[in-house]
């Protein structure tokens, strides 16, 4: 990996990981659609050779896949970071170690989180509150259910890994998400006029189709080999040794259908969850005559049903994922060989606070422009385009500038 500059470039880090993956390829999704604005824009627009794009990759379809990327990113990424720090937990607070990996952390902490306070006014009603709420909910349950062996990794060999914890968050945050839309699309749905369809059938489709993809994909993969289903394990360390007894262990055949039956259940409720999630976002809106997210503010491209799904599924579950891995614990200031020559929290918490300061601004301007250029006419696709490369390389970064605030503390 390079070290030249204040943290490393993800060459390296392009497939580093699981829990990279989808940050990485939703930002470099981003980025090739921001790629492909440009010229379309700098080559005469819909009167030039490259007015196909704006039919490949309509407004809509861009506003629901960067809304959602980064929205996801956003309670993936606080979630997580509120997961580490909560009691009987192994974390602990601790500030940067020095300035570059404090502004690193900060800038694009404060971009993921301003893009989406500038950009929150264009979500659907409830989405937001539902999806942030939901989230708190299952990785509160996950610490409940799991205690101080959540998020356990290699370093013990023990305990309940980062897996569990994102099936924790992820279907929280759908759930939430899914009640959000639900509920504040109920007024939109009670005064349509008598005899208008209602589209209550978008959400019954989506539900089911959901579930049944993903029961089948699961199915399959565990027939093949690919998936390997198996019940988490709860109640500390394996080696109870010390404790002169261990409490009665089932069979490994019970062990094994409860892992496959756990294993099918969790496709299935996220399959639903996700496909249910879609139907509600395609539920029709008065006065539009196709299905779209919700009704923003006057003018304001809505963003479409599918691109916004797909976003926050991969948002949610990168930041999530990334959150969680112990292997980015204490961040490069921590680990053997970083090259930090001088140990200075003050200095890594002002460079913190002051990323985060012109991360935020950066965020909620490039959100409020991004909406703005989107209604207007001319060369608004040049703007659009600039923006989705510079979301996309923050993005594509994250697994290199998301340190966590927190170090190991095993007693």
């Amino acid at each position: 990996m390079m070290t030249g500059l204040p943290w490393p470039w993800p060459w390296g880090d392009l497939f580093g990981g699981p829990a990279q993956y989808g940050a990485i390829l939703g930002g470099l999704l981003l980025m090739l659609i921001g790629v492909l604005c440009l010229p379309y824009g700098l080559l005469g627009g819909a009167a030039g050779p490259l007015r196909v794009v704006t039919r490949i990759v309509p407004v809509g379809l861009v506003s629901g896949l960067a809304g959602g990327l980064m929205l996801g990113l956003a309670l993936g990424l606080a979630g997580g970071l509120a997961l580490a720090l909560a009691p009987l937990h192994v974390g602990r607070l601790i500030p940067p170690s020095d300035l570059p990996i404090g502004l690193a952390l900060g800038i694009g902490c404060g971009i993921v989180f301003g893009w989406v306070g500038g950009w929150a006014y264009n979500l659907p009603r409830g989405l937001l509150a539902g999806a942030a709420a939901g989230l708190v909910v299952g990785l509160v349950a996950f610490q409940l259910f799991f205690g101080p062996t959540a998020a356990f990794g290699p370093e013990t060999d023990v305990g309940v890994g980062t897996e569990v914890g994102l099936a924790f968050g992820l279907l929280g945050g759908l759930a939430g998400g899914l009640f959000g839309v639900l509920l504040g699309r109920r007024p939109v749905v009670q005064s349509l006029p008598p005899g208008a369809p209602a589209g209550r059938n978008w959400l019954a489709v989506g539900l089911a189709a959901g579930a049944i993809g993903a029961l089948t994909i699961g199915t399959v993969g565990w027939l093949t080999g690919v998936f390997a289903l198996m019940l988490p394990y709860y109640g500390g360390f394996t080696d109870c040794s010390f404790s002169g007894s261990c409490a009665p262990q089932p069979s490994p055949l019970t062990l094994q259908v409860l892992g496959v039956v756990y294993g099918l259940g969790v496709f299935t409720l996220g399959g639903a969850l996700i496909g249910g999630l879609a139907g509600a976002l395609a539920l029709p809106t008065p006065g539009r005559s196709a299905p779209v997210a919700s009704a923003p503010a006057a003018n304001a491209p809505a963003p479409h049903w599918a691109s916004l799904t797909f976003g926050l599924v991969a948002g949610l579950a990168a930041g999530v994922a990334t959150a969680l891995q112990h292997q980015l614990i204490g961040g490069p200031g921590l680990l053997p060989g970083s090259n930090v020559p001088v140990w200075n929290p003050l200095v890594g918490g002002i460079g913190l606070a002051a990323g985060l300061a012109g991360g935020l601004a950066l965020g909620v301007v490039s959100a409020l422009l991004f909406a703005h250029v989107a209604r207007q006419p001319g060369r608004r696709i040049i703007v659009v385009g600039a923006i989705l490369i510079v979301l996309g390389l923050v993005a594509w970064t994250l697994p290199n500038w998301f340190t966590p605030l927190i170090a190991i503390d095993i007693p």
